[in-house]
């Protein structure tokens, strides 16, 4: 439990906090503000569209799937079946790629897995990610928690360590049912959900363009496409979906108060 606590407001200060640091040789990095500091960064080992060709091919693992599955169920609508898909590429997305964001943080410039190489890529546009930014890391931390369980006896001793979404991803599988099943609760799951998908993109967006953006490389394809363009597309959706659910809601509410007057007159 200690481990958790500290994992979630980290850890404690140490007596030394306040003395210089050693010096280091810094490797040069393509990132903004330039003077950061990585001491350990390691290049990426593969190009932007090698990245995202792998990124996108290991999507299509879920997406694909997913796909044929709502396909074949009829009674569900065209309209519901593309969100549908949405809430799974965006399940997969929290599960997978915030989740380890969360968990491995803070050795992020040095990491040359596929994800790792990944967020440096997206990092371009948004150095916060190699930083351990305050903001960014406690923001997927609320949406990804890396809890650590173990338990052990004489005869066995069972450690799983695994990522578990308290929020955006379990939210969006659920509404994933919710559409496939056709639950009376998929509106309530569908409006909540988008929610936080707005409340998180407004907030990373606006702590940095508040400052002038200055964790962004100046080149318009870092900023303008992968930073604006990408984040954008939780916007406009989740407002979409928003608007959608609170029409139906309010809808289901009026005609429960016009049946209740009926009864009362």
């Amino acid at each position: 439990m200690a481990n958790i606590i500290e994992w979630l407001f980290g850890g404690s200060r140490s007596a030394d906090g306040n003395s210089p640091p050693a010096p280091v040789n810094t490797p040069a990095h393509p990132f903004y503000p330039q003077d950061l500091k990585f001491p350990n960064y390691v290049p990426s080992s593969y190009s932007a569209f090698e990245t995202f060709s792998i990124f996108f091919g290991a999507l299509s693992v879920i997406v694909f799937p997913s796909l044929y599955l709502i396909l074949n169920r009829t009674s569900v609508a065209p309209r519901n079946k593309a969100i549908f898909i949405w809430f799974a590429v965006c399940a997969c997305i929290h599960l997978v790629l915030e989740g380890y964001f969360a968990y491995f943080h803070a050795t992020m410039a040095e990491d040359d897995t596929i994800l790792g190489q990944l967020w440096k890529e997206y990092s371009l546009s948004d150095s916060r990610y190699l930083t351990s930014d305050p903001l960014v890391v406690c923001m997927e931390r609320v949406t990804a928690v890396s809890i650590e369980i173990e338990a052990g006896s004489v005869f066995i001793y069972l450690k799983v360590k695994t990522f578990i979404l308290i929020f955006g991803g379990p939210l969006s599988i659920f509404t994933c049912l919710a559409i496939y099943f056709n639950w009376p609760s998929r509106h309530v799951l569908q409006l909540t959900t988008s929610i936080i998908h707005l409340y998180g993109d407004v907030l990373y967006y606006w702590t940095t363009i508040f400052q002038g953006s200055p964790h962004s490389r100046p080149e318009a394809y870092y900023y303008w496409f992968y930073f604006i363009f990408i984040n954008s597309i939780w916007v406009i959706i989740p407002t979409l979906l928003t608007i959608e659910s609170w029409k139906e809601l309010t809808k289901v509410v009026s005609e429960d108060y016009r049946r209740k007057s009926k009864k009362l007159q």
